[in-house]
């Protein structure tokens, strides 16, 4: 008898609970609030990497670890804007361009000794962006599509050059990369408000560079330029990045 009242009563405050939450549900998705997400998630490359035309720029892995924070006001009902700031970590890869056995034959060693410079270690690389939003709001969420500018940096930029004396022949190899600035962002952020000072954070954000990135080699013989290739792309730093986050709000209005 006695564990059918405990029951009873356990199940009557949950059911009290749960009534009080959905009672009060209208009025946790302010009208206007400034608040500051926090969201770890992953990084999907879209770009195509090493398997560009002439495989001049590094490479990396498909699927790597991002994550960052953005500050976002919404002053109105359905308007509002952000400011954002990604960090994505992945090690470049040695372009495929000096893998290849159909280029600079006379000095193969001089590919694979200035390609160990090239492999660099795990950092991140970061994004910032800012952007405007509007709002579809139910009463416990609400859906925030945005569209915003900002810079990225996707490889970092290099330039070398690397020296070599073979069978009396003088070979000089020079490098450049150039990659990153500014980029155009398309997001989607969906928040779900648990209570009146924080919510989870489902968020989307595809980005495209409104720069093409360049890489240049060239290899000279006894001071004589033999060879030349260029590549310029586009889709080097486009991305997909998708989070899962939390949101803490303060000014709420």
């Amino acid at each position: 008898m006695n564990r059918i009242r405990i029951s009873f009563l356990v199940s009557s405050l949950l059911f009290f609970l749960l009534s009080k939450t959905f009672a009060q549900s209208d009025s946790l998705v302010p009208n206007r609030y400034w608040s500051i997400q926090v969201y770890p998630g992953v990084n999907i490359d879209l770009s195509g990497g090493k398997k560009s035309n002439n495989g001049l720029f590094p490479g990396r892995a498909d699927l790597t670890i991002a994550g960052g924070f953005k500050f976002q006001h919404l002053f109105s009902q359905r308007h509002g804007w952000y400011a954002a700031m990604d960090m994505t970590m992945f090690r470049e890869q040695t372009p495929d361009y000096f893998n290849r056995e159909d280029v600079f034959i006379p000095a193969k060693q001089i590919l694979k000794d200035f390609a160990k410079g090239l492999v660099s270690s795990i950092a991140p690389r970061p994004g910032i962006q800012v952007g405007w939003m509007y709002r579809f709001r139910g009463e416990r969420w609400e859906l925030l599509p945005s569209v915003g500018l900002g810079a990225n940096v996707h490889f970092w930029d290099d330039e070398g050059n690397y020296d070599m004396n073979e069978d009396n022949t003088y070979y000089q190899l020079k490098y450049k990369l150039r990659s990153g600035g500014p980029a155009m962002y398309l997001s989607f952020s969906a928040n779900y408000f648990l209570w009146k000072k924080g919510y989870l954070v489902l968020n989307a954000d595809f980005g495209q560079p409104l720069r093409a990135s360049t890489a240049e080699v060239a290899l000279s013989q006894n001071g004589v330029e033999v060879k030349r290739f260029q590549e310029r792309s586009s889709a080097v730093g486009r991305r997909l990045n998708l989070a899962v986050g939390y949101g803490f709000v303060f000014g709420r209005h």
